[in-house]
């Protein structure tokens, strides 16, 4: 529950942030920047752990590549149209939440070619 709670703050904060932020080419400030802070900030406070995850647009940011085993399986079941995905490993709660790219989103994310285009957030939360 709370992943699915972090995973919707963090999911409207991006959408409002792109509401206010104007899409223009060149634009020197990307939307997530304050929602990347945001998520660095609540780490440091000791909340999950999450950040952002490339699943089949275009990469705008080399950190979003799957960082290991979990990250590349997950990526591979979010490419095939799973909305989740989760695992038990080293003690933590690992999960992924697909984020549907769509409206201002697809200004900068795409995918050649295909209609859907997806990212992720991908959460780590210790067990207890």
């Amino acid at each position: 529950m709370a992943v699915e709670m972090l995973n919707d703050a963090y999911q409207i904060t991006l959408e409002e942030i792109h509401r206010w932020y104007p899409v223009r080419t060149g634009q020197p400030i990307v939307a997530a920047v304050p929602l990347r802070k945001l998520q660095e900030i609540m780490s440091k406070k000791g909340w999950p752990q999450s950040r952002f995850l490339a699943v089949n647009g275009v990469l705008m940011n080399p950190d979003h590549r799957p960082v290991d085993a979990f990250e590349k399986q997950a990526v591979r079941e979010l490419t095939a149209g799973a909305d989740r995905t989760e695992a038990i490993s080293a003690g933590r709660l690992r999960v992924t939440k697909a984020i549907s790219l769509q409206g201002g989103c697809r200004s900068c994310h795409w995918v050649p070619g295909r209609e859907e285009t997806k990212a992720a957030l991908s959460f780590s939360v210790p067990l207890k």
